[in-house]
């Protein structure tokens, strides 16, 4: 809608207006009238996510947002044998530019204790798939949790059935570096071993090689 620049209160009314008419009708409105074949101007809107205007003053000045990825970080992220990045954080990525419109550069590193320590040092703005602790809350701003994601130990089956950490007590483990397990195990596991490993297959070739749990 065109509105004469002194007539402010028009301009608020029909703002309020169209906030009042639901997204679906709009999209239904506009097939009908648009002579756009093709293209939906409200079911691209509905896509988007709306940001207050101190974020889009941040977003002017912050045109490329540095994020952190982990070269070999299977399902999450990877670099692919054609040197692509995937995976579902990348996918997620995408969504978020999507929606908001923000460009991602994409930095790559060797190990999630790496890609963690980036962005505690402040060489990166973002990472995701990272799990909210109270110690990480004294340096670092959390979104709300998008997913759940369960933690399972694998093990050999020579071992027998074992279907909680306190049937590992007097065992190694294997866990990756930077990863918020191994505090947890400390205080609620003393009596396991921990074996730090740069990346989840550093722990699948220990037990493959029968070294001890």
């Amino acid at each position: 809608s065109l509105i004469s620049p002194f007539n402010d209160a028009l301009l608020t009314r029909i703002r309020e207006g169209f906030s009042l008419i639901p997204t679906e009708e709009l999209i239904e409105l506009e097939k009908v009238w648009s002579q756009q074949k093709g293209f939906s101007y409200f079911e691209q809107l509905s896509k988007k996510i709306s940001l207050t205007q101190q974020e889009q003053a941040w977003l002017l000045e912050n045109p490329m947002v540095d994020v952190a990825i982990d070269k070999n970080f299977v399902p999450f992220e990877r670099v692919n044998e054609k040197g692509e990045i995937e995976g579902i954080n990348v996918d997620i990525y995408k969504l978020l530019a999507e929606r908001t419109g923000i460009d991602f550069k994409y930095n790559l590193y060797d190990s999630w204790q790496q890609v963690y320590d980036s962005l505690l040092n402040g060489d990166e703005l973002l990472v995701t798939g990272i799990t909210e602790t109270e110690e990480r809350k004294d340096a670092l701003l959390f979104t709300q949790q998008y997913w759940e994601m369960p933690w399972v130990a694998l093990y050999p089956s020579r071992l027998g059935t074992r279907t909680k950490m306190s049937d590992f007590r007097g065992e190694r483990i294997a866990i990756t570096k930077g990863y918020h397990l191994t505090s947890y195990m400390h205080e609620n596991f003393s009596d396991v071993n921990i074996l730090l490993v740069d990346n989840p297959e550093e722990g699948y070739l220990a037990i493959q090689q029968n070294q001890p749990m």
